[in-house]
């Protein structure tokens, strides 16, 4: 099996995670860790799959 990874690809998953740190900061700055780690937990296994 022989796949290629497009850069447009890369581009989707930089921007997506990108967007994440984003909203995880916006969270930490209206609510502190009580906000911003629960959020952060769930992106990391959605992206991980932890």
């Amino acid at each position: 099996m022989s796949e290629t990874i497009r850069v447009s690809d890369v581009k989707v998953a930089q921007d997506s995670w990108c967007e994440a740190l984003i909203t995880i900061s916006k969270n930490h700055d209206e609510g502190g860790l009580a906000k911003s780690k629960p959020l952060a937990g769930e992106i990391i296994d959605a992206a991980y799959g932890y």
